[in-house]
């Protein structure tokens, strides 16, 4: 087993903003110590355990012992608020959203940008986007270190945000779509519910006769004539159980729907581009790249994902994943918990140490 250092290597704020995917953690161990993992590092944050704290992509913040907040990323930290305003903050993969004082801000490791001020704004978000409406009634969107306008000086009915786009329901009623300044008005007009999701490329909605159907690549796609019992979106993929419970797949850059199974799974949901779900047979099963793969042959009791990694408990009491396209028996020994942040699998064996496996490599504390 890998050992690591306590400390970690100060690096320089340089280069890409956007990772990739979070490889990072945080626990309290078992001397009551606050202890935080990055990519074969681990390093004390704070020498006593901490009330709160979020975990970004490649970074943290948390409320220390003097209910101070705190930022941490790649050897850099700072005091965001010397006083206790925590739940002010929203974590995602890359940003940072505050909400004090009226003042609406977004911190993207470089820099404090400043949204909009002295009102109560609506916003939606994503991992690396902000949709918000200013105080002149336009939605913006916060992309890349840029504000744009995607619909000026109107207020639209709804909005909803993936990571990297926005789709919205404006002033006359008509559904639209925005991604890198690029506008497109999908519908003339939708029913009062605005039933509609949105993922990177594509938008699932029902429209005002309530038929169900997707929006991709400028072209609208007919899915079913009633409405669905379900569906669940994430980046690029989708899925949907209709009105005749058979349960179908919208794969990354499909222009049609395909036939998982003819019944209702037992249970479903879709992270970015990971659809996890147990058929009817009771079978634990991930769809990720292309192909489908079957886990176990029963439902595990506690389980946890995230895009390409999932990590469960097996009839055992042993720990095993699926990671990145491999099956991985994380540990031979029965654990007594677990946590998944990301693509970093947490776990206690029992006696308060953790072991931390990330990249098929295991870590412990020294």
């Amino acid at each position: 087993m890998k050992s690591l250092n306590y400390i970690c290597l100060l690096l320089i704020l340089l280069g890409s903003v956007y990772v990739e995917a979070q490889n990072v953690a945080a626990y309290v161990d078992r001397m009551g110590r606050f202890q935080y993992y990055e990519d074969g590092f681990i390093r004390q944050l704070d020498h006593q355990e901490v009330p709160k704290f979020a975990l970004g992509g490649d970074y943290i913040i948390y409320l220390n012992s003097r209910d101070e907040v705190v930022y941490y990323r790649k050897g850099r930290k700072e005091e965001l608020h010397l006083r206790d305003v925590f739940n002010d903050y929203t974590v995602t993969q890359f940003l940072v959203l505050n909400r004090t004082n009226k003042v609406f801000s977004a911190i993207n490791h470089r820099r404090n940008v400043t949204l909009s001020l002295g009102h109560d704004d609506q916003y939606e978000y994503g991992d690396s986007l902000v949709a918000f409406v200013d105080y002149n009634q336009s939605l913006k969107v916060y992309y890349d270190d840029e504000i744009t306008v995607a619909l000026p000086n109107n207020r639209p009915i709804s909005f909803k945000a993936s990571d990297n786009s926005v789709a919205f329901v404006n002033h006359l009623n008509a559904l639209c779509f925005y991604k890198d300044e690029t506008f497109s008005q999908i519908t003339e007009a939708l029913p009062i519910t605005f039933n509609y999701k949105v993922g990177h490329d594509l938008v699932l909605f029902l429209d005002d006769y309530e038929e169900f159907k997707m929006w991709r690549n400028g072209e609208v796609v007919d899915l079913t004539d009633y409405p669905p019992q379900s569906y669940k979106i994430g980046d690029q993929l989708a899925a949907y159980i209709d009105d005749q419970e058979n349960f179908y797949l919208i794969d990354v850059d499909a222009m049609e729907p395909t036939e998982i199974m003819p019944a209702v799974p037992n249970f479903y949901d879709v992270i970015d581009n990971t659809l996890i779900y147990v058929d009817d047979r009771n079978y634990f099963n991930v769809y990720y790249e292309g192909k489908n793969h079957v886990l176990e042959t029963y439902q595990p009791d506690k389980f946890e994902y995230y895009n390409g990694v999932v990590a469960y408990v097996d009839v055992d009491g042993r720990l095993k994943a699926f990671y990145e396209g491999k099956k991985v028996e994380v540990s031979i020994n029965i654990i007594n918990s677990f946590k998944l942040y990301g693509r970093v699998i947490l776990y206690e064996l029992g006696n308060g140490d953790y072991t931390i496996y990330h990249d098929g490599q295991r870590f412990n504390q020294e």
